[in-house]
């Protein structure tokens, strides 16, 4: 999997964090768990997927980068505006997919 070396967490997700990646990494599918990874179409910059559709895109079309990790889909949309919120505190624009590829 490609993770994202600073990578985001929700509020829940960073409690047990550690178990929760490697769980993801041995192939658990773990319930209301969301990975924020960037889109892998050029028209939309982030998307929110379940660890299974992760795996199962991956096998077709390579591993996109895992920018987070949230428990529960409110968590995980959270998790998409602090990133977005980032971004644009450091660059001045709200271009993530720029972002996180030029690194």
């Amino acid at each position: 999997m490609n993770w994202y070396r600073n990578l985001y967490f929700g509020k829940t997700a960073e409690k047990k964090k550690d178990r929760i990646v490697e769980q993801i990494e041995t192939g658990e599918n773990r319930m209301f768990t969301y990975l924020i990874i960037l889109a892998q179409t050029p028209v939309n910059q982030m998307e929110i997927l379940t660890p299974a559709t992760y795996r199962s895109q991956a096998k077709k079309n390579g591993e996109p980068l895992i920018l987070g990790v949230a428990c529960g889909w409110h968590e995980a949309q959270e998790v998409v505006r602090v990133i977005v919120e980032d971004v644009y505190i450091k660059t001045g624009d709200a271009l993530v997919r720029q972002y996180f590829e030029g690194k």
